[in-house]
């Protein structure tokens, strides 16, 4: 089971593009780990741990083109760190606290995107 202690390995691996960690015990400072990658483009963290303080990190990844959030506890507050995410093509929220307004204010922020809700 990957947990924020085995993220740190990762820096070892400076071309990865794609992480699966959905189902995993991924929290906010693995997810801090993570966004120290320069060429992530692909982030899966469906039922993983992790929250709004997360999503300030992973604001921080500009190559992101695809995010899968479904079944963690962010809520509309998280997704201001996401918003500035302009290659953000693909962000999945179902099954969060994030509210219908908050996905729809998202998707309207995110040119090029698709935000999935219910």
């Amino acid at each position: 089971q990957i947990s924020d202690k085995g993220v740190k390995h990762f820096e070892q691996i400076r071309s990865v593009q794609g992480l699966y960690l959905s189902s995993t015990e991924i929290g906010d400072s693995g997810v801090e780990q993570i966004s120290k990658l320069p060429s992530i483009t692909v982030l899966w963290l469906a039922d993983t741990k992790v929250t709004d303080a997360g999503l300030e990190h992973v604001g921080k990844i500009k190559t992101l083109l695809v995010l899968n959030l479904q079944m963690t506890s962010v809520t509309d507050s998280g997704l201001k760190h996401i918003s500035q995410l302009k290659s953000l093509n693909n962000c999945d929220l179902r099954n969060t606290a994030v509210t219908q307004e908050g996905a729809e204010a998202l998707d309207e922020l995110l040119p090029n995107g698709t935000v999935a809700f219910e």
